[in-house]
């Protein structure tokens, strides 16, 4: 389905259903990248027992796994229905 060919109940079902994904996709990794950072936030504010950098790597990863993980899967969905970002785009 082409993102300029939208004609049928069923496509529009379709297009509906994957921006329902993307939107529970974004709010689900969003909120994981939240809580992260606002643990990141309590340790380093910890005056008493500053984190090593040690303990800390893990989260900064986690945080990363998180963020490339959402951002394929919202890809994936937009690209099944013919909308995702192409480079050269309007964002470019």
């Amino acid at each position: 389905m082409a993102t300029t060919e939208i004609n049928t109940k069923s496509d529009i079902d379709k297009l509906k259903n994957h921006i329902e994904e993307m939107d529970h996709l974004s709010q689900d990794g969003f909120s994981k990248v939240s809580a992260l950072a606002n643990i990141l936030s309590a340790a380093l504010g910890n005056e008493k027992k500053p984190p090593k950098t040690s303990d800390l790597l893990p989260i900064f990863r986690q945080i990363d796994s998180v963020a490339q993980d959402h951002e394929n899967l919202i890809n994936c969905l937009a690209e099944e229905v013919g909308c995702n970002f192409k480079t050269g785009g309007a964002m470019s």
